[in-house]
């Protein structure tokens, strides 16, 4: 017997066939809805799950389907064949800004729901229409688009009124540097909140105290939050807390005032309550993550490279690369920089003298893409430079035709310039914002060049210690002879030779004696107050030398007291206590005596020395009186000590003088734990530094 092809069935006997439909569904690539088709002929199936568009067969639930999915649920591509049409477009920016809002403020109940909008569209589309084909018609022929336009007001529910979205802005400045920011509400997420988008040459010129005031539409809940985790006794004057918040937002017109924020709350809370408060009684550490900026590092081509709630624990991680990505940066478009008349510059490049500045980084309009060059400061190509080294004797810097010129790769042995710039600026053309370094003489070794950093305590940091250099150059020979104006210096040199080498010695001796010398008149800015500061420095050499000469000598004495006691206390020492006073003191003089603690010791610090050591030896003497009590204080200094040095790894090497403080408090400390005779010149206990030390983390 032969096949028998369904096919022919359905050719020869179409008026016989009875057809049934079923599972309607939606094509997002054609715009319509089809279903599925069973013909039947005296109960024998010719086909089965044939589909077939639905309109033909139930107009009505297409059309349904139609504005569910294409007009209401977007789910189409918005197109008639290859023409747009142009309300869907206008529909889709309108609905995505309103669901950014909504992200925002952190309120997922602006939009209308989908049973409005099905409403709206239903009652202004014809009932005929239930296709993109048949909506192009209906328009071509008389339809209105603005019909199907929606609006702001249509789309935002009534208790939306009044919401600001400036309160919740695109992009947040920053000394002058512009960020982009992005909105996720999803509690839980590590990127809900706010998410700041910092390019990496830009990483450490975000200011972390303008971060904790966050943006405008949070503050007053990041402010209500921090006053409810105050203690009691403190709270209660603040009640009720959202008063309180919305009026401290009030009193400073929605903006920060220098500081952060944490600062401001308890100066205000001081002033308006006559209450004092500490940092840490607002524990911003419980705070929920969404009222910190989430930081998204990235490089110049807008990759991510790092990301998290914690600045200084990037800048730990991305620090360094940060620094050489901004003077990549800078260096690619410093080439000349033009000094305003507020003691900034600003850059000019390419041709014309176009202001310009680094291409700007994913996330921000200044600057993040890399240059070529590795310096700093440029201007000119070293013409006039002597051949050989690039070293200059004289002032081979200047101002000329209003621009800063400085040779590049090129040292310097005397004041190169009439006046150092405050700040340099550089700007892109067409850019909305710009690039800032700080400039400063860096020392060489036996000379220096003009650099530009990222961050200005660095900057002034690397400063001081440029002019310090050009000061020792300027006095070679004064200092050549220093040592003739110190008493019993070869017993000095004696002494010294456990530690360092005579060459070292009378080297670190010299700076020494300038630094104190200087003073706090160490960071000179211009060619007159350099040589006025020389002419200050030269008489008064010798009567330092002198006397840092006697105090260097005491020092150098108890040091050799403490080694001794510690020798003598180590021969048969096996007590568990013992032996771990004797590893705790090793390390202890390590820290205060050492090659080039001479300059390094802060002056203010080096005439309490001695007084440290002989608390050594006394500490030593009394090792065994009371063992536990000795071991207990001795774990409790050790706690501190621990979160000292992590503190001061997170300031990755930039100068901060509360912590430098807090690192002689720890000496002043073991002076009242081990030797309360010799007395220290400030009351000082472990609750003390424990307070300051909570004071000292970042907010």
């Amino acid at each position: 017997m032969a096949a028998i092809q369904p096919g022919w069935i359905e050719t020869a006997a179409r008026h016989l066939i009875r057809r049934s439909w079923s599972d309607p569904i939606w094509s997002s690539k054609s715009g319509q809805a089809f279903c599925y088709e069973r013909g039947v002929l005296y109960g024998l199936p010719i086909y089965v799950q044939r589909r077939v568009p639905l309109a033909p067969r139930d107009p009505v639930e297409a059309r349904r389907m139609f504005i569910l999915h294409a007009l209401v649920q977007d789910d189409w591509s918005g197109t008639a064949g290859d023409r747009p049409f142009g309300f869907v477009a206008h529909n889709r920016k309108l609905i995505e800004s309103i669901r950014k809002l909504e992200e925002r403020i952190r309120r997922p109940d602006l939009l209308v729901d989908e049973e409005f909008l099905y409403a709206w569209f239903e009652a202004r589309l014809p009932a005929v229409i239930s296709d993109p084909r048949q909506l192009r018609a209906w328009l071509d022929h008389g339809g209105d688009e603005a019909d199907l336009r929606l609006t702001r007001e249509t789309l935002l529910r009534k208790q939306a009124e009044g919401v600001q979205s400036e309160a919740f802005p695109a992009e947040i400045e920053i000394r002058g540097v512009k960020y982009a920011l992005e909105y996720r509400f999803e509690p839980g997420e590590r990127d809900d909140g706010v998410t700041m988008i910092v390019p990496l040459a830009l990483l450490n010129q975000v200011d972390a105290e303008r971060c904790e005031w966050l943006i405008p539409g949070l503050l007053a809940e990041k402010v209500q939050a921090l006053a409810k985790r105050l203690p009691q006794r403190q709270r209660r004057h603040l009640v009720p807390l959202p008063a309180y918040a919305a009026a401290f937002v009030q009193r400073r017109g929605g903006h920060r005032i220098e500081g952060g924020l944490i600062e401001a709350m308890r100066g205000d809370i001081r002033e308006c309550h006559g209450i004092d408060t500490l940092a840490s009684d607002f524990r911003p550490d419980t705070l929920p993550p969404h009222l910190f900026f989430n930081f998204r590092v990235v490089d110049e081509h807008g990759r991510r490279l790092g990301h998290g709630r914690h600045l200084e624990a990037l800048r730990a991680e991305h620090g360094e690369a940060a620094r050489t990505a901004f003077r990549d940066a800078f260096a690619a478009v410093a080439d000349q920089l033009r000094p305003r008349a507020d003691g900034t510059a600003t850059a000019l490049v390419g041709d014309g003298g176009t202001e310009g500045s680094a291409g700007g980084g994913s996330g921000a309009r200044g600057p993040g893409g890399r240059g070529g060059r590795a310096a700093g400061v440029h201007a000119t190509d070293g013409a006039g430079a002597r051949p050989g080294n690039g070293e200059r004797d004289g002032s081979d810097a200047a101002i000329v035709d209003g621009r800063l010129e400085v040779p590049v790769n090129t040292r310097f042995r005397r004041w190169p310039i009439d006046a150092l710039p405050e700040l340099l600026e550089i700007r892109a053309p067409g850019a909305a914002s710009s690039m800032v370094g700080f400039p400063a003489f860096v020392d060489c070794g036996d000379a220096i060049r003009i650099d530009v950093f990222d961050e200005a305590p660095v900057a002034r940091e690397q400063h001081l210690a440029g002019v310090r250099r050009l000061l020792v150059i300027a006095l070679r020979e004064p200092l050549k002879a220093i040592a003739r104006h110190v008493p019993d210096a070869q017993k000095l040199v004696i002494s010294y030779a456990r530690i360092d080498t005579d060459d070292a010695l009378w080297r670190d001796f010299g700076q020494a004696v300038l630094l104190r010398a200087v003073g706090d008149a160490g960071d000179p800015v211009t060619r007159e107050a350099f040589e006025r500061l020389l002419e200050q420095v030269r008489p008064r050499l010798s009567l330092i030398a002198a006397e840092l000469g006697r105090t260097l000598q005491q020092v150098l004495d108890e040091y050799g007291a403490a080694l001794r006691k510690v020798q003598s206390v180590s021969a048969g020492a096996r007590e568990p206590h013992v032996l771990a006073a004797l590893d705790d003191i090793r390390e202890q003089l390590g820290e205060l005596v050492y090659p080039g603690f001479l300059v390094r010791t802060p002056p203010e610090a080096f005439g309490h020395l001695t007084r440290y050591l002989k608390a050594v030896v006394l500490r030593l003497e009394r090792v065994r009186a009371d063992p536990a009590r000795v071991e207990q204080q001795r774990r409790d200094h050790a706690l501190l000590q621990a979160e000292y040095n992590k503190l001061r790894r997170a300031r990755r090497g930039v100068p901060d003088p509360e912590l430098d403080r807090f690192r002689w408090l720890l000496e002043e400390l073991r002076v009242s734990l081990y030797a309360q005779n010799l007395r220290t010149p400030m009351p000082v206990s472990f609750k003390r530094l424990r307070r300051m030390l909570d004071s000292l983390r970042p907010g």
